[in-house]
């Protein structure tokens, strides 16, 4: 858990005089974090999590400690675990290039995708198709992504109350991405994204869960 998380956690828990059981890194071992997903094992039962990046281990501990506070046989819980999988949650469409769709919405989640592509592609030439809400916070948001991306292509989501507009989303990643384009159409940018990359680069689609659709398509082109 993150630490603002672990204390609102700590103080539910000591106002219903209840003991919190929490998982940690330090309980597993042989832990392996690919681009496939993420095995341990944990008290000599083996754990698979299909959904990509150490966040994904984290939430899998969190319910792993739930699941054994109410009695749930870990066997039961480590098949659970291995057949969740959320669209849209550094989703792999395609292979070559590497295409992923990310529906991360604010900093927090911007952060976990992050980490998966310091973590697993740094090596990567990252081409990033990016659109968002104003009302989020994409001051945080679009930097974090910007200047791990080699090119960065502003877009517009569709469906969406108040966007962001795509000449505003590359004005804050011109200062982090040496090449930043603007396609307002999604599927156009999704279609932009996959007709500039090479089949060892990663493409990624993230910034709303309304951009997905509409980039996938254009991906789908190629």
């Amino acid at each position: 858990l993150v630490p603002e998380a672990r204390g609102v956690l700590y103080d539910a828990c000591e106002k219903t005089g209840i003991t919190p059981r929490i998982v940690g890194l330090s309980d597993i071992s042989g832990l392996s974090v690919t681009g496939e997903g993420s095995t341990f094992t944990y008290k000599g039962v083996p754990f698979k999590v299909s959904m990509i990046g150490m966040h994904q281990v984290k939430n899998a501990l969190n319910v792993i400690g739930a699941c054994e506070e109410i009695g749930i046989p870990l066997a039961t819980v480590s098949e659970g675990i291995s057949k969740t999988v959320i669209p849209g949650r550094f989703q792999i469409i395609k292979r070559e290039p590497l295409c992923v769709l990310d529906g991360a919405h604010n900093p927090d989640k911007i952060a976990g995708v992050c980490e998966v592509l310091d973590d697993l592609y740094k090596d990567k030439k990252i081409i990033t198709v990016f659109g968002m809400q104003k009302k989020k916070d994409y001051k945080k948001a679009i930097p974090e992504i910007a200047k791990r991306s080699d090119v960065f292509i502003a877009t517009v989501p569709n469906g969406v109350h108040e966007a962001l507009s795509a000449e505003e989303a590359a004005s804050v990643a011109g200062d982090y991405c040496g090449k930043v384009l603007i396609c307002e159409d999604p599927v156009e940018a999704g279609a932009l994204a996959c007709s500039t990359a090479s089949p060892q680069d990663l493409v990624l689609a993230t910034g709303s869960i309304y951009l997905l659709a509409d980039a996938l398509s254009g991906i789908k082109r190629y």
